[in-house]
């Protein structure tokens, strides 16, 4: 393969039939831009040599039997703009060096056995839009140089040991469109710059240990989102009682989820009013359930209270 001097793009992509090892002298490929060899059979390490190929946009090996770790070198590949290394067996940390990386704008480590914190220095990502660390080892906080991430549309560290506090710094991200930090360690309320951030659509902060009031998140944080389909605060710290349709109109959201919380008090009548597109409302293992109304049903979808689905009924007032 090293003596194809000219060639720009080398695709394998989803090729089962493809195993083995890369082999080493990809290095001699000079002019190589696009490298695609997820869903293949490949094993053994990224070997050191594809650092020689300076004009290197699309690093992807995804969901392939990859070992061995992200090479501090990695700050050689300035043109790249996609990195995929996820469902890998990759271990060690990501290296500072992934900060000098101008032009990434999409980098994919999910599902890997990657370890350590989140460098401060991916906050020189200024191209960067898409960011997935999910189901890894990760510890430490998410720094606040996220914030200077302006372009960034997708923040994805779900099931790691992330702690401290949702950022404040990250209402700078006008254009994020989804936040899905669940299954961490992360503590405190949800900050109020993240108001800012008008774009959001997805915003999973479940099994955590929020502290937050209702009242907050439903007269504050959720009506400055124009564009939220998707709530899901279970299993956190969260207070208070459903707040009168009166006070809302909320036309996007289709999910709120609420479960094993501390919400207490009755559901408001005229619950479609509050919520006219929901499909899933879920309210069960909470503090105090005992005078939610047992029979709800909003637009022929289902309301899940004290671990029943309820639906196929008709409420009035409803």
């Amino acid at each position: 393969i090293g003596i194809l001097k000219s060639l720009k793009l080398l695709s394998f992509y989803d090729n089962f039939a493809l195993t083995g090892n890369i082999p080493t002298e990809i290095g001699n490929l000079e002019r190589l831009e696009d490298v695609e060899m997820s869903w293949t059979k490949l094993s053994g390490t990224i070997p050191d040599e594809i650092i020689s190929c300076k004009e290197l946009r699309v690093l992807e090996l995804g969901y392939t039997q990859l070992t061995g770790s992200i090479t501090s070198d990695i700050e050689d590949l300035k043109h790249l703009r996609h990195l995929s290394l996820t469902n890998t067996t990759i271990t060690g940390t990501i290296p500072s060096e992934v900060g000098k990386l101008q032009e990434l704008a999409e980098l994919y480590l999910s599902r890997t056995n990657i370890e350590g914190t989140i460098p401060s220095e991916v906050g020189n990502l200024i191209e960067l839009q898409e960011l997935d660390i999910s189901e890894n080892d990760i510890n430490g906080t998410i720094p606040t140089e996220v914030g200077n991430l302006i372009n960034l549309k997708t923040l994805h560290a779900s099931r790691n040991n992330i702690s401290g506090t949702i950022p404040s710094e990250l209402g700078h991200n006008k254009n994020l469109v989804s936040l899905k930090v669940d299954r961490n360690n992360l503590e405190g309320g949800i900050p109020s710059s993240l108001l800012d951030s008008l774009s959001l659509q997805y915003l999973h902060l479940n099994n955590n240990r929020i502290n937050e009031t209702l009242d907050n998140i439903f007269n504050i944080t959720v009506p400055n989102f124009p564009d939220l389909v998707d709530i899901v605060l279970s299993n956190n710290i969260i207070r208070g009682s459903i707040p009168k349709p009166e006070k809302l109109d909320i036309n996007t959201i289709k999910r709120v989820d609420l479960e094993n919380n501390c919400i207490t008090g009755e559901l408001p009548d005229n619950l479609h009013f509050l919520f006219p597109k929901i499909l899933i409302l879920n309210l069960s293992k909470n503090k105090d359930t005992s005078n939610i109304k047992c029979c709800v049903q909003i637009n022929e979808n289902f309301v899940k209270i004290n671990g029943d689905v309820i639906g196929g009924v008709t409420c009035e007032n409803l």
